[in-house]
């Protein structure tokens, strides 16, 4: 697993990588939390992007090696409490945040595309939420995606651990744009990622706190929340392990 951050004109471009379908365990989300805090808080950073590598999988979600390892509850939520950190440090980033799903995204990977303040992404970009076929919940991730999609849309990739087509993902919004080919794609991130670098610093900042405002306050609520989540989550892991 890698996570490489490019910096070029006030664009920060995030990029991580991993061989297993780009999932994240422990270390990779420990990485991508301290890079977005601190291109988050850099004054010299004007939009930061978020991308995987390759043309596949955008996103497994969490890396199932590691999920198969967790053996204490403090261990277990502790790592699902590391998405959680990560989607927090997006929405508190001073600049938007825009990312680039080129395939695939499932599970955690959804709470990535959420906390996102644009999403581009390819026509071949199916997402799907499979934690409850494995016996636990979307529980981290639910607050994030809720928000974005609304709670019927939610309650149903939850219900139904189904794969839904790109075309879906956009009417319910949690897509903001679908390209045909990653040509497109690319061209279409990089000239975003530039028009929203030229903008002016105090009015993005405004405007993502306006955008974010039920997301804000009361101050520490959702961070007790996504807390309780994970301890939830963690206590289905480990009871359905042998």
């Amino acid at each position: 697993m890698a996570v490489q951050v490019n910096i070029n004109a006030g664009i920060a471009r995030i990029l991580f990588s991993s061989e297993k379908a780009n999932s994240l365990d422990s270390k990779a989300l420990s990485a991508l939390l301290s890079s977005l805090q601190s291109l988050g808080n850099d004054p010299l950073v004007s939009v930061i992007g978020l991308e995987s590598e390759g043309q596949g999988a955008f996103c497994a979600g969490a890396s199932f090696e590691e999920f198969q390892r967790l053996s204490s509850e403090s261990e277990a939520q502790e790592f699902f409490l590391g998405f959680a950190r990560v989607m927090l440090a997006m929405r508190d980033a001073r600049q938007f945040v825009v990312t680039r799903v080129q395939g695939k995204a499932v599970g955690g990977a959804l709470g990535l595309i959420a906390a996102s303040d644009l999403v581009l992404a390819s026509v071949q970009a199916e997402v799907k939420l499979s934690e409850l076929s494995i016996g636990i919940g979307p529980f981290v991730v639910g607050p994030f995606v809720e928000r974005r999609i609304g709670k019927a849309a939610f309650s149903l990739l939850t219900v139904e651990s189904a794969w839904k087509d790109a075309q879906w993902a956009v009417e319910k919004g949690l897509f903001g744009r679908l390209c045909t080919n990653s040509s497109e794609l690319d061209a279409v991130y990089l000239n975003e990622l530039e028009r929203l670098a030229a903008l002016r610093p105090e009015a993005v900042l405004a405007n993502k706190r306006m955008l974010w405002e039920d997301f804000l306050f009361p101050p520490g609520a959702l961070e007790a929340k996504l807390e309780m989540r994970a301890q939830t989550v963690a206590n289905l892991l480990l009871s359905r392990k042998p």
